[in-house]
């Protein structure tokens, strides 16, 4: 039956978001869909500055459903929001690494700024979608775009003050790809800077949009040359959500999953229509 359909939310987060950008782009009235869903978690939108606000951009939606606080708040809100944009009843599994933003959910403040960080953060939010889903972040088109979205980080940068800044901003865009962009929130930084991590200095940490896509690229070739545990950035995340140290590597479930897709080929080989004799094969790596 369609409602017990259940998946991991970083499994069906890509297409959410796209449908999500997609209304968006058509609906003025983002914020009676946000109130509807919300509404569903006995909840209503968070203040901003003591009101609502009167729009709200992709980014700061989703976050308002993710800042819920408790795994049964956002069950119920994402139950009402799959339908609402057209897809089919879904449902989440857990939220490992679907961390909320510190302080408010939403990435801008009111006065004057508001409509320009909204539209600006829309059209981040659209281009990142379809950068990522293009292969221009880390396929075979990769590089292309990379610029323009450089760019308008920053224009939403100098835009937004603290509400908006890089590591909140990365971590937004975490959320709605997760296995393409790297986040720069506090627990990712613990791995990158400390002694048991990457051990990156932290004069070499991004500061500008320019600096962040460098190293998301560097850290993209050193997992592809399989000089860190990780297959994506989504991997990395529940590690770092994990307080795991590099030699800890991946999260149980992250070890299943990459024991399974590289070495099952391998034992179907070696033992050919014996799915039992692969499984236990595959089950004696992962208990190691």
């Amino acid at each position: 039956m369609a409602e017990e359909m259940r998946i991991e939310w970083d499994m069906l987060f890509p297409s959410l978001t796209t449908r999500l950008s997609d209304y968006c782009t058509q609906c003025d009235n983002r914020m009676a869909l946000l109130e509807s869903v919300l509404r569903e978690a006995n909840a209503k939108p968070p203040l901003l500055d003591d009101a609502i606000p009167k729009d709200i951009d992709p980014f700061s939606f989703i976050s308002c459903l993710v800042s819920l606080p408790d795994d049964a708040a956002r069950r119920a809100a994402f139950d009402a929001l799959i339908p609402a944009l057209g897809m089919p009843a879904w449902h989440f599994d857990d939220y490992g690494g679907l961390q909320p933003l510190e302080e408010t959910p939403y990435l801008f403040s009111k006065g004057e700024r508001e409509a320009k960080l909204v539209a600006l953060l829309s059209e981040l939010f659209k281009k990142a979608c379809d950068l990522a889903d293009g292969g221009y972040l880390n396929g075979p088109a990769r590089g292309v775009g990379r610029e323009d979205l450089a760019d308008t980080i920053q224009s939403i940068i100098g835009w937004g003050g603290p509400r908006a800044s890089l590591p909140r901003v990365t971590q937004a865009l975490s959320w709605i790809r997760p296995h393409a962009f790297l986040s720069l929130h506090a627990p990712m930084l613990d791995l990158l800077m400390s002694d048991e991590g990457l051990g990156i200095p932290s004069a070499d940490i991004p500061v500008s949009a320019q600096e962040y896509l460098g190293l998301a690229q560097f850290l993209e070739n050193e997992m592809e040359a399989a000089n860190l545990p990780y297959l994506d950035f989504a991997q990395m995340e529940r590690a770092a959500a994990a307080s795991l140290t590099l030699a800890e590597g991946l999260t149980a479930k992250d070890r299943r999953l990459l024991v399974r897709e590289r070495m099952q080929p391998y034992f179907r080989r070696l033992f050919p229509g014996d799915e039992e004799r692969v499984e236990q094969e595959c089950m004696r790596l992962i208990d190691r």
